[in-house]
């Protein structure tokens, strides 16, 4: 290496420590260690490649740190890289080796470890590393080993390992302190504050026969204290059911039943169940930690056993239910992941087989109780997206507009894409190139293994296609080019669209990618006590043209379309009130009409309503309309008779026996001879005074 060249030498650093146990100053003093190495070989290192991982173990391969310092080499930021000690680069072998063939042999990085005097300038370095690599693994195996061991002792002497079941807590034991340390060992005691709420979950579910659902919704709206571990605000399902099979409730205190398996491939960590065998020499019993009786506790074994088997068909082999899915992107059906409650900002989910609902209500957190029918949300998005979609010219000239918009921005901007796509695509084709090459070295028995590099080797090979396709339109390939928008294109795809959306074997597009969310609110439905839901589903300008365009073009918004959405369907009665309508205005009888349709009585009264709250005018009761019917009442033909016996000076209840009547037909008929000649209607009380004789029973005397 000539003296001039040194000047330019881009040299970095990375320290780490594992545990927030240890003390901060360790990476400067691995810093310190890394600085004077460089400035040994006439270098320096500069301060903004100093990268470095604070309590991170080494068997993670997911860190910010040392991702940085991967991505710097790869980018071609870096010349060398210096490290106190191979163990702070990593301490799993697998992840060691390959990370420094990468920066060595593909990258051309100088890598220099101070303290075990590995230099890849040199010729062997590649044996020393693999050598200190296993080292450096079995010092954590072997670490592990000691753990477990101080752990199951502590256990086995009734000492807290660091944790317990909701019901519990530890305190201190004075005269116990061990380690470095020297901390004090903690006993696990009930806890009086929270055993109560675990009888009352016992109580309910044995002798109550309550759900687990609806016992962890009451727990949540009685607010009832969580475990100390729990990560979430409400209870659920699963915390309830945990708690209804733990042993620990009845004094059966188990450890290590499950054990931690790292992926040294991946450095992920998944546990797995011991062998009953190992595990059973860690199971201790102490009633001093009962909770529950025996026969409680027996009896909500054999009914979490019948759950079990009613379900078990509709369960995976993961033992979660069927066709359960959170992805999406890749929905189960076209509403999940649409809906979202305006109140409390959930998703709305699969509530039975035909409705969905807020998850905030079903957690117990939120009083939005209505639930949406799903081919009722399905049938009213799929009308209005069809008539938003369909002809409408507006429309299509402002996605018109904007398509050409976005084309001239993106050929101004072009040459600079076109130099990122093929850096990009240049390192995600070496990435699938070190993937395919770890597969092929993996051994056959590891299952895992195998899945996780298939996994990464799919989703390398998918960005792939994604750079290729975007650098093939963007050079002018004819093959992946979008062509020239134009109005009867856009009509077409718009058209397309709006068909596919109703017919499910063309709609393969999740309806969140073209409406986004729509949140919904409760809004109260007339003549019902029951409420039902509305929202505002917006087409945005961006998300018709990635359709349109199959995501090829730069987007940006103009033209978005509103439209307000009434998830509720038209009543029974909304069939037959055109036909109701016009026999009313026939002047037929409500029950005339409720009679010839064959449809209840009732439904003439809701029809005309209707109408009239449509018409803006007043609705007038039934009864008040008879004069329209325009039919000789019984009143009318004995009018003239009563108005002459009335002249004779009898009184009405003298004219109602004479005319075998009762009294308020008279009255009707006296009402009608004088409206009908359009004469005011003599007040009754004022005549009566009028009148010398006042009772009848003067007449007869």
């Amino acid at each position: 290496m000539s003296i001039q060249s040194k000047a330019l030498i881009r040299v970095a650093s990375y320290s780490r420590y594992s545990t927030n146990l240890q003390d901060e100053r360790s990476l400067d003093q691995q810093q310190n260690r890394c600085r004077g190495k460089a400035a040994q070989l006439g270098m320096a290192i500069c301060p903004e490649l100093e990268f470095s991982d604070a309590a991170s173990s080494g068997t993670k391969h997911d860190r910010i740190g040392v991702n940085a310092l991967i991505h710097a080499a790869e980018s071609g930021l870096i010349d060398v890289i210096i490290v106190d000690s191979l163990s702070r680069l990593s301490r799993e072998v697998c992840f060691t080796m390959n990370t420094l063939k990468n920066i060595i042999t593909v990258h051309g990085v100088r890598f220099i470890s101070v303290t075990e005097g590995i230099d890849s300038a040199l010729g062997n370095w590649e044996v020393i590393s693999m050598i200190l690599g296993y080292g450096h693994e079995e010092f954590i195996k072997n670490l592990r080993l000691n753990v477990i061991r101080g752990q199951s002792d502590a256990h086995l002497n009734g000492y807290s390992t660091g944790t317990f079941p909701f019901g519990y807590k530890t305190v201190e034991l004075a005269g116990t302190e061990f380690g470095r340390l020297r901390k004090l060992r903690r006993e696990i005691m009930p806890n009086e504050d929270h055993t109560q709420w675990v009888r009352k979950v016992f109580d309910w579910f044995v002798k109550d026969k309550m759900p687990i659902q609806q016992i962890a919704k009451e727990l949540t709206r009685l607010e009832a204290p969580k475990d100390h571990r729990s990560t979430v605000s409400h209870w659920n399902h699963q915390s309830v059911s945990h708690m209804l099979s733990n042993g620990y409730y009845i004094g059966i205190c188990a450890y290590g039943k499950k054990t931690n398996v790292r992926n040294p491939l991946t450095g992920k960590v998944r546990q797995k169940l011991r062998p009953v065998d190992e595990a059973s020499k860690w199971i201790t019993v102490r009633e001093d930690l009962r909770i529950i009786d025996q026969e409680t506790f027996d009896q909500a074994q054999e009914m979490l056993e019948e759950n079990r088997k009613r379900y078990a068909k509709k369960r995976g082999k993961a033992g979660r239910f069927k066709g359960a899915t959170n992805d999406i992107q890749n929905p189960r059906h076209h509403l999940q992941g649409l809906f979202v409650c305006s109140k409390c900002n959930s998703p709305f989910i699969t509530h039975g087989a035909h409705y969905m609902q807020c998850k905030g209500n079903i957690n117990g957190l939120c009083d939005v109780k209505t639930c949406l029918p799903r081919e009722l949300a399905k049938k009213i998005i799929i009308e209005n997206l069809q008539r938003l979609l369909e002809k409408n010219q507006p429309l299509v000239e402002c996605l018109f507009e904007t398509l050409k918009k976005s084309i001239e921005a993106r050929k101004t901007n072009q040459p600079n894409e076109l130099e990122s796509l093929t850096k990009n695509l240049k390192e995600v084709t070496s990435k699938i190139n070190r993937l395919l090459d770890l597969f092929e070295n993996l051994k056959e028995g590891d299952p895992e293994g195998q899945k996780d590099l298939l996994d990464k080797i799919k989703a390398r090979t998918q960005e792939k296609r994604n750079y290729e396709k975007q650098l093939s339109m963007l050079s002018g390939s004819s093959k992946q080019s979008t062509p020239m928008p134009t109005l009867p294109l856009i009509q077409d795809k718009l058209n397309f669209i709006a068909n596919a959306i109703g017919n499910d074997t063309l709609s393969k597009i999740p309806w969140n990618k073209i409406l986004g969310i729509i949140a919904l609110m409760e809004v109260d439905t007339i003549g019902h006590k029951r409420k039902h839901f509305a929202g505002f589903l917006k087409l945005e300008t961006s998300r018709l043209l990635s359709l349109v365009t199959d995501g090829s073009e730069v987007l940006s918004d103009g033209c978005d379309e509103e439209v307000l959405l009434d998830f509720i369907d038209d009543p029974e009665w909304f069939a037959f009130k055109d036909r109701i309508l016009e026999l009313h205005a026939k002047k037929m009888k409500h029950k005339e009409i409720a009679k010839a349709l064959g449809c209840p009585r009732n439904w003439v009264t809701l029809a005309l309503k209707a109408h009239a709250e449509e018409s803006g005018i007043p609705y007038v009761d039934g009864r008040k309309l008879k004069k329209r019917l325009e039919k000789v009442t019984a009143a009318m033909k004995i009018a003239d008779q009563a108005k002459a016996l009335m002249d004779e000076g009898l009184l009405l209840q003298e004219i109602a026996k004479q005319l075998k009547c009762g009294r308020d037909a008279i009255t009707a008929a006296i009402k009608h001879w004088y409206s009908s000649r359009g004469l005011p209607v003599p007040d009754g009380r004022t005549r009566r005074k009028s009148l010398e004789r006042k009772s009848s029973k003067k007449r007869s005397d």
